[in-house]
């Protein structure tokens, strides 16, 4: 490789490899990583040392430009480069998932960073940023895990109504959240299928507009206030471990969103119902924005989604905890702070903007975003509300059509699923004082999931331990009996505060 007046060298000129194989055993790494992230490894002599001495881990290349080593890049699982359109951040952030972080390593080539300084801090900010997000998550999901489940289970006893999937001739408006949705009022119900975020309710509802549709994915505890005051005639589409309140359960019609996961199969087999295929995303708008163009042969436009900070209120209004917000202002502490500090980080809805960047042709060529749009989000395009109307023309609507699917009786789903939580826990009790455990934790999918449901942080330490060089068998027990005993903790405690 040449500089503009001399050669510049990457790699030593007498034995490349030789020097990589240095460099990887100068690593010393406590553990056999899963995932190894290397930036601009120029020609890729760290690849075949990498493969060589970790066969099962997958190798992940951040190149610093787009023109040099492109005979090289076949070396690796995965690579990322300036002109893929995609920001660093998110292109690991969708790679690597955040149990792995733990058994994950980033390395940098130092020559590389000496001759592209620019490039390799715009990318290890990238990276900075990945690892917070990750981190972020991983935070979330140990603090609410066990919240999850018990919506899980409550959920899964409780509802009574649940609808076959709902299919509509109409251009759907999706009602996202973010303060522009007021500029579409008054909405034209007659020409779109409303969808609505279960965060926009609140505001269409004060407007006269009725959603034919609800999604509702978070589970956190305010969540359900969300839902309070929807009309009895709407269905809410939520996925299980969704927070929904009983009133909901019992009387609205439901659309059961299926994440894929093991242990929503498990209690929707207590249910004796299918679910929606559906896709777990960090904002319920992106949920969302897939089901809509799942329902519907036409266009999706979608409203209020900003994915943007301002400088006043962050949703449109009014808004379900507005009034946690406004009465908690003080002359010392006022309004106009509270929403200030409110808007300083947009690290989230960077990443959910990236999210929608990225979608593929099939996605962008029916999804729109109505102007006022907020944040620019490449490929995809916006329109007016006019406009929208002009090129979708009009539709036929056609009568409701859904039908309401037979489920098991309540009192049978709970007795069911108590049983099958006591059977749960006595497998893992039965397994937590051997290495058939973590057997089981390779070839049993949904104790798996129900570990890093109910104790993520014990799930992780027992990944790393598992993983790291010279861990005793004593010290891979006691983490493996934590789990257990987390699940006891669950069944005693929240599967009984589960049930309304």
């Amino acid at each position: 490789m040449s500089g503009e007046s001399r050669p510049i060298h990457l790699h030593s000129k007498y034995d490349p490899s030789r020097e990589a194989a240095r460099f990887i055993e100068a690593q010393d790494f406590a553990f056999a990583p899963a995932i190894v992230v290397v930036t601009e490894p120029g020609e890729s002599y760290l690849a075949g040392e990498l493969r060589a001495k970790y066969p099962l881990a997958r190798l992940v290349a951040v190149r610093y430009q787009d023109a040099l080593f492109g005979d090289t890049d076949c070396q690796w699982d995965a690579v990322w480069r300036p002109s893929s359109g995609i920001p660093v951040e998110s292109f690991l952030f969708g790679l690597i998932p955040d149990e792995i972080l733990p058994l994950t390593v980033f390395l940098s080539w130092k020559p590389s960073d000496s001759i592209w300084p620019e490039a390799a801090n715009k990318v290890w900010a990238g990276i900075a940023a990945t690892l917070r997000m990750q981190r972020s998550v991983m935070g979330t999901r140990n603090h609410f895990g066990k919240r999850w489940f018990a919506n899980m289970i409550r959920n899964a006893a409780t509802l009574e109504r649940p609808v076959s999937t709902i299919r509509t001739p109409l251009p759907i408006l999706l009602a996202a959240a973010g303060p522009s949705l007021e500029s579409q009022y008054p909405i034209p119900e007659n020409r779109f299928f409303v969808m609505a975020a279960s965060a926009a309710i609140a505001s269409l509802l004060h407007h006269g507009a009725i959603p034919d549709l609800c999604v509702a994915t978070d589970g956190g505890y305010w969540a359900k206030e969300h839902l309070y005051g929807i009309p009895v005639s709407v269905p809410v589409a939520f996925p299980l471990e969704a927070m929904v309140p009983c009133e909901v359960l019992e009387r609205n019609p439901v659309v059961l969103l299926d994440y894929g996961s093991e242990l929503e199969r498990a209690l929707r087999s207590f249910i004796g119902i299918d679910g929606v295929p559906a896709q777990r995303n960090g904002t319920v708008s992106g949920t969302a924005a897939e089901l809509a163009l799942a329902m519907t042969d036409n266009n999706v436009y979608a409203a209020g989604l900003d994915l943007a900070c301002g400088t006043s209120y962050s949703h449109a209004r009014p808004y379900s905890s507005d009034i946690r917000t406004d009465t908690g202002s003080l002359r010392i502490a006022p309004l106009s702070g509270a929403l200030f500090e409110r808007n300083l980080d947009d690290r989230s809805l960077r990443l959910y903007a990236s999210w929608f960047s990225t979608r593929g042709e099939s996605f962008r060529e029916r999804f729109a975003r109505l102007t006022p749009e907020g944040r620019t989000l490449e490929g995809i395009r916006a329109v007016t509300l006019v406009e929208a109307i002009r090129e979708c023309g009009k539709v036929a609507e056609v009568p409701d059509a859904r039908t309401f699917e037979e489920l098991r009786p309540n009192a049978t789903r709970r007795v069911e699923i108590v049983t099958w939580l006591r059977e749960c826990e006595e497998t893992l009790l039965s397994n937590s004082g051997s290495p058939a455990f973590f057997g089981m934790m390779d070839e049993n999918p949904l104790m798996n999931e129900l570990l890093q449901t109910v104790s993520y942080s014990q799930y992780l330490r027992c990944v790393k331990a598992r993983h790291s060089v010279g861990t005793r068998n004593e010290a891979l027990s006691a983490t493996a009996e934590a789990c257990a005993d987390a699940v006891t903790a669950l069944r005693k405690n929240r599967a009984r505060l589960a049930f309304p």
